[in-house]
């Protein structure tokens, strides 16, 4: 296996990982949590939040993003006023973003410059961040989840 074969494979299996905990979160969050005012951001927000970054940073530029066809304008930003999103609707996003990410991955051109004016990262340092973005939140809803319920969402090593 070549090396960027061999950091293709890492990739794709961390991010496939990293979603199934959100995944694993998403379906156990108790339905009085899903859309609670008890959060400063709401449970769904945080998951669809975190699903739109999961999809952007996966594209080679801002301009190439096409964002998912369940897409409501300014729902990524963590800000009050947006209508939530069904259970049902954040997982089939979910189911997206995990076909996205092994397609995108898999074509990434590695060593070209970032197409975020924002990221002046390489493709491979801007999928560790959009990496570490996916498991922050995932752990975020995760401990939701314990404090809700006293149980939490299980460690996935690989995907």
């Amino acid at each position: 296996m070549s090396t960027e074969q061999a950091i293709r494979s890492a990739f794709d299996s961390q991010y496939q990982a990293g979603l199934d905990m959100l995944e694993a979160a998403v379906r156990a969050c108790p339905d009085d949590a899903w859309d609670s005012s008890a959060h400063v951001n709401r449970f769904w927000h945080i998951a669809y939040h975190t699903l739109f970054y999961v999809n952007l940073y996966l594209f080679e530029t801002v301009d190439d993003h096409v964002p998912w066809s369940g897409h409501r304008d300014d729902a990524q930003n963590l800000r009050p006023g947006v209508e939530p999103y069904s259970r049902d609707s954040i997982l089939e996003f979910l189911s997206f973003c995990r076909d996205h990410a092994r397609r995108r991955i898999a074509a990434l051109e590695l060593g070209v410059e970032s197409g975020f004016s924002w990221l002046p990262f390489s493709p491979v340092e801007r999928l560790a961040y959009n990496l570490r973005h996916l498991q922050h939140h995932a752990g975020q809803l995760s401990e939701r989840i314990r404090q809700d319920t006293g149980n939490g969402v299980g460690w996935v090593g690989r995907g």
